[in-house]
């Protein structure tokens, strides 16, 4: 893969002139940027097929999120999104299935994730209720040291009293408390310019992929 310089100096500069003359003054660079990521996502996919079979097909560029921001409810009216991010997934990134998500963001905010965030609440129901019936099997994907050692969970809508229909006491009740199912590991600039970085993301996301299966056999 190639050095992932160019896509932060762009977002770096665009950070700093996020407004609609500059980035048609800059389009090119954005485009130059904006194909070596999706490059990037189809490498991904192409090396995440090999242990996930779920995700054989996707199209990279129907992987990644547009660059422009939706300003329509935000007190914020900058028209453009200062990170490249790309969600990896049977069915396609708006289909609220579990994937890989890969995002790279200037001044150590680039970060890869996977799982579920914000379920319906029908898929919600239903991956609790295989919590509740297999909750073991997800404690060991989640208590391998490799996995502890590399992914923060997600947890800021974390209910505080138990879901209705479970008990305080049932074992996984913390589990049973969240609305999203959501892994994320951080990287500093550092990392992403580093020669080992691809090799980092693809090994994180082979990590989490077992915890994605067990999402995926709860929502079936």
């Amino acid at each position: 893969m190639e050095n992932f310089n160019g896509i932060l100096d762009f977002l770096k500069k665009l950070k700093k002139n996020n407004d609609r003359e500059w980035f048609n003054d800059n389009k090119k660079e954005f485009e130059s940027a904006r194909d070596q990521f999706i490059g990037f996502l189809g490498y991904l996919i192409g090396q995440i097929e090999l242990f996930d079979k779920n995700i054989i097909g996707v199209d990279p560029k129907k992987a990644m999120y547009r660059i422009y921001r939706d300003t329509r409810f935000s007190k914020d009216k900058t028209p453009y999104k200062t990170h490249f991010g790309g969600y990896i997934c049977e069915g396609g990134r708006t289909s609220g299935n579990p994937g890989y998500y890969v995002h790279i963001e200037p001044e150590g905010n680039s970060i890869i994730g996977g799982g579920l965030y914000h379920p319906m609440p029908d898929v919600l129901a239903k991956v609790r209720q295989e919590i509740d019936y297999n909750g073991d099997k997800l404690m060991k994907i989640m208590n391998k040291d490799s996995f502890k050692k590399r992914f923060d969970i997600y947890n800021e809508d974390k209910l505080v009293r138990p879901p209705k229909g479970y008990d305080e006491t049932n074992p996984h009740i913390e589990w049973l408390k969240m609305k999203s199912f959501l892994l994320m590991e951080s990287f500093a600039d550092k990392v992403v310019l580093g020669k080992d970085y691809v090799e980092k993301v693809v090994s994180g996301f082979k990590e989490m992929a077992p915890f994605n299966a067990f999402l995926r056999e709860g929502m079936s």
